[in-house]
């Protein structure tokens, strides 16, 4: 039962009275904690869970002024229901007012500029939120389960949301994305079903995988001109909305981006879109079709057979339309045996034709640009196939238990190759990659194409050289990178716990300093050798302004990485799950340059970070 409105006044270096009022010190016992930081400043540490329901944090304490709101401070301070923060705050830290299940009412003042990850999550009856001005980022699960949220009011200076940022604050009135923000993450809106209306603005360029998933009842989309790609599954459930006017700027739709918008009675987009999913628009049963015979189409004002959404699955020969740009729909068309894809179409969508189990013969046309991920996957009677001159990219899987497939020549245009795009393609005995290549995806071929196996390592490349790219290590205790290689296959050192690598001094485009792997200059870590002679504790060169993905994965007896400001970006997946590893950055929140991805949830990461204690019990600046 409730004990009504008590409130707590805490004020730095006042003494505290006996009623209504508590001490604010960690030495007598206040409800509030406090901790010295390096820079002289003290920090909320914790709070005690009491039936006080008002808090008012101090702006000093000891005369000091408090700059911060630590992690998991209020955590599950259940009986609170009003909270002020004082101005001089200027971060909040990961989980810091959680579970905080009956807090209706907090002021954040415009001091502060960041927040951690979870900040207000499950903050259940939070009715209204004003972001301060200065924010530029809404943390990973910032107010997550926020049920009863109804109104945001996003600052200016905003430039991303989060993952699951929003997920589940259900009643959420309307979506208003502002000007200036680039990054909606994934997930970040998922089941907001009460929102009626959503605006995204033209400085998004990306709209992350299922961040409107069931949006049920938003009626209104505007998407501003500037937005080039809506991830997968982004939009699906939406079934309020009845038009979709897709900007001229957008160039790919993800799987099942609209699906289950049963409702859409009304779609527009521009000729310049480069690639439509299988399945973007699956379920949307009221879309005005254009049939021919028993294939469906999605089309624009000027082309009503753009897209092939829907193809029969009885067919022995597929028969599509001359104006067709993009085709997708055949996958377990099992019957399937021979197919002649049109001269203008661009791209084979995702899953275009797999498990084909019968296909035997494809032709593809010169203006065939892109292979999409899955589109051949399983097609185990296809023995060969010939890819046209202008083919730039190949996608995941796409040729994936070809195991029939004894033929293929990869164009010299050829730019990527996407992961397992030839695995278990076991009848393959001969494939050479073109010199141009820029991408090269892990597991991509079977072994018995690789072109040289030497050094602890697997290399895949041609005839004048071998060594083009290596794709598979052999050897953990120690790999040598010859000068002759080029490429690293995406992410293939990620899996081993490797001793050293070393780098012939003649390469032009790796470097190996202390036995770990760097771009020449050493601009970019591209793998930290964990399972050397290193310390646990490493900080990162001056030199580097990049880590790579999967830089520090399998680097298990790591206890401590330093990230000093010259780290312009960090890729997503750069740290592996490395239980109890602390990162500590000089940086107060996180650069817009650092996936919101490149930490997972079991490492600590420590913000505003200059100094630490040595071994020896010597404070050290860095």
């Amino acid at each position: 039962m409730r004990k009504g409105w008590r409130k707590a006044l805490l004020f730095g270096g006042l003494a505290c009275f006996a009623t209504g009022l508590f001490a604010c010190g960690e030495d007598s016992g206040s409800e509030l904690k406090f901790r010295l930081l390096d820079n002289g400043t003290y920090e909320v540490s914790g709070y005690k869970n009491s039936e006080i329901t008002e808090v008012v944090i101090p702006a000093e304490y000891k005369g000091k002024p408090v700059s911060s709101i630590g992690d998991k401070a209020f955590y599950d301070a259940n009986e609170m229901q009003r909270l002020e923060i004082p101005d001089g705050i200027e971060h909040i830290g990961a989980y810091a007012f959680e579970y905080c299940e009956e807090l209706k009412e907090v002021s954040i003042p415009d001091s502060v500029v960041s927040m951690g990850e979870g900040a207000f999550k499950s903050c259940a009856c939070l009715i209204e939120i004003t972001l301060p001005e200065h924010l530029t980022s809404i943390p990973k699960f910032g107010f997550r389960d926020c049920y009863d949220l109804r109104t945001i009011t996003f600052p200016e200076n905003l430039k991303s949301i989060g993952d699951y940022s929003f997920d589940h604050c259900e009643n959420l009135a309307r979506i208003a994305i502002p000007e200036g923000v680039e990054t909606i993450g994934i997930e970040a809106f998922v089941g907001c079903y009460n929102a009626t209306s959503i605006t995204i603005p033209s400085t998004v360029k990306t709209i992350q995988r299922s961040a409107f998933y069931s949006c049920k009842n938003a009626t209104w989309l505007t998407i501003e001109e500037g937005l080039e790609e809506i991830g997968e599954r982004a939009f699906i459930n939406c079934e309020g909305l009845t038009e979709l006017r897709l900007p001229q700027s957008l160039k790919r739709i993800g799987a099942d981006a609209f699906s289950n918008c049963k409702n859409v009675e009304n779609l527009s987009f521009s000729d310049e879109i480069e690639y439509i999913a299988s399945t973007a628009f699956s379920g949307c049963e009221k879309l005005p079709y254009t049939t021919d015979g028993e294939y469906k189409y999605v089309g624009n004002g000027s082309n009503p057979y753009f897209y092939l959404a829907s193809a029969p699955k009885t067919i022995t020969t597929a028969n599509i339309n001359e104006h067709c740009k993009i085709v997708g729909s055949f996958a377990k068309c099992e019957n399937l045996t021979s197919v002649v894809i049109p001269e203008g179409v661009k791209t084979l969508a995702n899953e275009a034709f797999s498990y084909c189990e019968r296909l035997t013969s494809v032709s593809l046309p010169s203006t065939l640009t892109t292979i999409s991920d899955s589109a051949f996957n399983n097609c185990k009677s296809l023995t060969q196939i010939s890819l046209p001159a202008d083919l730039k990219a190949i996608g995941n899987s796409a040729f994936y238990c070809c195991t029939g497939l004894k033929e293929i020549s990869l164009p010299d245009g050829l730019k990527s190759i996407g992961n397992q795009a030839f695995y278990y393609c076991d009848s393959l005995i001969e494939l050479s990659l073109p010199n141009g290549i820029e991408q090269v995806g892990l597991n991509a071929f079977p072994n018995k194409v690789l072109t040289a196996q030497e050094n602890g390592l697997n290399f895949m490349g041609n005839a004048s050289n071998p060594y083009l790219c290596i794709v598979a290590i052999t050897d953990t205790n120690g790999v040598r990178i010859p000068a002759a290689c080029k490429l690293l296959a995406t992410n293939v050192f990620a899996s081993a716990n490797l001793r050293n690598i070393s780098v012939d001094k003649e390469s032009t485009v790796f470097e190996s300093i202390d036995g770990d792997l760097y771009t020449k200059g050493g601009e970019t870590l591209i793998k930290y050798a964990g399972g050397s002679y290193h310390d646990v504790d490493f900080t990162i060169p001056s030199s580097v302004k990049e880590i790579a993905s999967g830089a520090f994965s399998k680097c298990n007896s790591l206890q401590c990485v330093r990230i000093d400001k010259n780290v312009e970006r960090i890729q997503a997946s750069a740290f592996g799950k490395i239980n109890g590893l602390k990162v500590y950055c000089k940086a107060k929140s996180r650069p817009s340059g650092w996936s919101e991805k490149a930490f997972p949830e079991e490492i600590s990461v420590y913000w505003d970070n200059s100094s630490y204690y040595g071994s020896d019990g010597k404070l050290v600046i860095w």
